[in-house]
């Protein structure tokens, strides 16, 4: 008993750190939305929203009637309005619907409408008032939609009907009739005067059941921009019943234009996830649906005749209980993905294009439903963006719950202000939501893209990546809409460029982009890092706009295609450090010019390390110019064709610090106290030079790394302090630099420890990622358990 509770124990806390290594510090608000957000934004999406009541517009308001006001596409270019929509939307959408509320501007097909204005929208008048389908031998079907947003009436973000050139495509459901019967479209402009009809479109149908559509191209003739636009429908049969006809819905699109957002829906009240994986609902007929062995055949006629690609599911907002725990107990998940797949299919059956069709998932906003089913559905939608194996399809998510609600489970407050009943969002809750849609998407526009990771979104803080740019270089390419403002990180000395200037928010002084930057791209544009950048004589850098036109010992011409004058180091080849006399640079125009001191440049192994200055854009004339000593010999060389030079040090040379690289047997010459020194540099060893220094005589061995202070004149103070910087053992060289000072002695010299006062302390787990370091607590209080378990159980046994 008490083993397998130690067993189940174990278990449990391997249960807990799998929990706790999955908790992010951060939540993801959107997911995979850069392409999707593009095909939006540029207007290349022609968007079904798939859902309930919440996104149709079948009560008022809905969330088209946010949509049509707070999305800002760089053109809108048609609607789509179904057969069942029959309320006004707040004079969004009007379709066929009577209603007394006049403020709603409700057209109805069958009859005369006076606007507020004073003008009147004139309807077919057949003698009858709209019906949803057709029980008597006649009937029509109207839409009207407010067009213009420089009007009284402004509903719609952006002007998309100031062109004159639109096509009206009313869809229809048929069976064979009895008798033929005629389907008419007749098309009228509104623009406060009363514009010609276009003359109607007859069709004699007794095709097989299917969906079909009459289409009408036509033109506003004078050319003003229209208010309103009103569309209506009439059928002639005198047999005609309910069961041969239904009017499904009206496109209204722009000719003129390719490319401009779409949007439409498919659903109705009470949908849910079950409701549009299920053959046969996928849009809704008055009240009855389409249920026939036709259904998957319609859906794809659905998309054919709307010319959909991508498709926004919001599911599970008024039955969030039922889509987890009810009559679709833990089927969410399963039912979202088929809908994906099940649209997926159509796309591909009916579409010629090589794009992939794109899904938006939308969680919910809380509800009076427990605060855990809408968490769950959450997870779910998270899960099926990020981890789902869905081919062929792109998949992005948006969390509007982490948006809208004020603190989880806590909605009661926040609720009453964006929706009427609890559920359906009211004119502010349309709006809000359909502007935080609008707002996610657009922050997916902005969408970067590189060869690694590295990278930070400062917009929003939104975080992509959090991980060093280690390599080398990185393109940052900004194919999105939008200017990016990104994070590098882990930069040194880094040229951040685009193309010729140097990229936005970095620095034209290269030696201080180090650490994290924050830089810009534009939108369409990209930005070259090339980091540890030093422009290095021998060596190429891809893409490096900086380069060495031309090079010898003595002068090295550098050529720029950058607009901007930068700083930065430059390495080059010399004849030799030991004879190096006087280096200077000019630039270009000659406004930059500077001589360098010995201490303002390095020298290792005939290689110089110097910052330039003032480096000007030009084709190879900024110039950096060598001149080199004459020696004079002294004593043999074991480098071989050379002497030993010994070189004369000025005492302000050494009183700034002289190094260079010195061979076995050359030396130096100094003076201290007026008094003249000479040093030679006796052997080279692996990690050591020994010196010796003949005015004293003393002979002493530096060890590489621990410099070494010396009294020369015996009066109680250090006068020359010598390190040896580094050690080239195959060619018997080493950097060695001089420093004259002037210390006091101590009167006992006091032994430095070596031991750990001057380690940094290492911790046992430091550097460990949190999930191991979770293993090892874990294992350790197992064990621990175990021990004490086991030892209690042993002591009862003695007792």
């Amino acid at each position: 008993m008490r083993r397998r509770f130690l067993i189940l124990f174990f278990i449990f806390l391997l249960f807990l750190i799998g929990l706790v290594s999955s908790i992010s510090d951060e939540g993801d608000y959107f997911v995979n939305m850069g392409n999707i957000s593009q095909r939006i934004y540029s207007g290349e999406a022609n968007v079904l929203f798939i859902g309930d009541s919440i996104t149709t517009n079948t009560a008022t308001p809905r969330i088209f009637y946010g949509v049509i006001r707070k999305w800002s596409p760089l053109n809108w270019r048609g609607i789509i309005t179904q057969g069942s929509s029959g309320v006004s939307d707040q004079g969004t959408i009007i379709t066929n619907e009577p209603t007394s509320a006049s403020t709603k501007i409700t057209v109805e097909a069958g009859q005369n409408y006076t606007l507020p204005n004073g003008s009147i929208i004139r309807g077919w008048n057949l003698g009858k008032v709209a019906f949803y389908n057709f029980s008597s031998n006649q009937g029509s079907f109207g839409t009207a939609i407010r067009m213009g947003v420089n009007t009284p009436y402004n509903v719609w973000s952006n002007d998309w009907t100031n062109m004159t050139n639109l096509t009206t495509r009313f869809i229809y459901l048929s069976s064979p009739a009895s008798s033929p019967y005629e389907v008419r479209i007749r098309n009228h402009w509104r623009n406060g005067t009363l514009a010609p009809a276009v003359e109607p479109l007859t069709l004699l149908n007794s095709t097989p059941f299917g969906i079909y559509y009459l289409e009408n191209n036509f033109t506003n003739s004078d050319g003003s921009s229209p208010t309103y636009m009103t569309l209506t429908i009439g059928t002639r049969n005198e047999s005609l019943d309910d069961s041969e006809f239904y009017p499904l819905a009206t496109r209204i699109f722009r000719n003129d234009i390719d490319t401009g957002l779409q949007i439409g829906y498919s659903g109705g009240g009470g949908y849910t996830t079950k409701s549009h994986t299920r053959e046969g609902e996928f849009l809704t007929i008055d009240s009855e649906r389409i249920n026939t062995s036709y259904s998957q055949e319609a859906l794809e006629r659905w998309v054919d005749i709307n010319d959909l690609n991508t498709f926004l599911i919001w599911l599970g907002q008024n039955s969030a209980g039922d889509e987890w725990n009810g009559a679709l107990a833990r089927n969410y998940s399963q039912n979202v993905r088929n809908i994906i797949t099940r649209y997926t299919d159509a796309y591909y059956n009916v579409t010629e294009s090589s794009s992939q069709p794109y899904f938006i998932l939308v969680s919910t906003y809380d509800t009076n439903v427990d605060n855990s089913k809408h968490v769950a559905l959450e997870q779910a939608l998270t899960n099926l963006s990020v981890n789902d194996t869905i081919t062929n399809a792109q998949i992005g998510f948006i969390n509007l719950r982490k948006f809208v609600n004020d603190t989880n489970g806590s909605w009661m407050e926040w609720n009453s202000s964006y929706t009427g009943d609890g559920i359906h969002p009211s004119q502010d809750g349309a709006l809000y939501f359909a502007e935080t849609l609008w707002d996610q998407i657009v922050l997916g526009l902005s969408n970067p893209t590189a060869t690694m990771n590295g990278l930070t979104w400062i917009s929003d803080s939104y975080r992509v990546s959090n991980h060093s740019l280690g390599n080398q270089a990185i393109s940052l390419n900004n194919t999105g809409f939008l200017s990016g403002s990104i994070e590098v990180s882990g930069l040194t000395n880094a040229l951040l460029f685009n193309k010729t200037d140097i990229c936005s928010g970095s620095s034209s002084d290269i030696n201080s982009n180090d650490d994290e930057f924050n830089i810009t791209v534009p939108s369409n544009h990209f930005c070259y890092v090339l980091n540890y950048f030093n422009l290095t004589e021998g060596i190429e850098r891809n893409n490096s706009p900086v380069w060495l036109s031309s090079a010898t010992t003595s002068l090295k011409s550098i050529a720029s295609n950058l607009t901007d004058t930068v700083n930065m180091t430059v390495l080059f080849n010399v004849d030799s450090c030991s004879t190096i006399d006087t280096i200077s640079y000019a630039s270009h125009t000659g406004t930059y010019t500077k001589s360098y001191s010995s201490s303002e440049y390095s020298c290792s192994d005939s290689i110089v390390t110097l910052n330039v200055s003032g480096l000007e854009p030009a084709e190879g004339s900024n110039n950096i110019t060598i001149t080199y000593l004459s020696v004079s010999a002294a004593g043999s060389s074991n480098s071989p064709g050379r002497s030993a030079p010994v070189f004369n040090i000025k005492i302000t040379s050494l009183e700034e610090g002289y190094t260079n690289t010195f061979y076995e047997n050359w030396g130096i010459t100094f003076f201290v106290s007026e008094e003249e020194h000479r040093l030679i540099i006796d052997e080279i060893l692996n990690e050591s030079v020994v010196v010796s220094i003949s005015s004293e005589p003393i002979t002493e061995e530096v060890f590489l790394g621990k410099p070494e202070k010396f009294d020369l004149n015996n009066d109680g103070y250090y006068d020359l302090r010598i390190e040896v910087n580094e050690i080239s053992a195959s060619k018997r060289s080493a950097g060695i630099s001089f420093n004259s000072i002037y210390e006091k002695i101590p009167a006992q010299e006091e032994e430095s420890s070596e031991g750990l006062d001057d380690e940094e302390e290492i911790l046992p787990f430091e550097g460990l990622p949190k999930e191991i370091l979770f293993v090892f607590i874990a294992l350790f209080l197992a064990i621990l358990f175990f021990l004490i378990r086991r030892f209690g159980v042993a002591s009862a046994k003695k007792k």
